[in-house]
């Protein structure tokens, strides 16, 4: 044949082209496929943590009305 180093890679190319869209199109009907017939699962609700109470860093104590202050260290 005459134009066999031009056919040649012209097939590949048509062959190649033609698997792709099959293969695309199969997988794209199997996805819709899934979502229409599959169960869908629910949505998860995210649970926001408590917030957490601020805490005093400072007191303020009238010397005139104490006479021992007692501290406790809590960590």
């Amino acid at each position: 044949m005459k134009y066999s180093y031009i056919l040649g890679p012209l097939f590949l190319i048509c062959f190649f082209l033609i698997c792709l869209i099959t293969v695309l199109g199969v997988k794209s009907i199997i996805y819709m496929l899934k979502l229409k017939f599959a169960p869908q699962k629910p949505e998860k609700v995210k649970k926001t943590p408590p917030k957490k109470p601020k805490i005093v860093k400072s007191v303020e104590i009238n010397p005139d009305e104490v006479d021992k202050i007692y501290v406790k260290r809590v960590s």
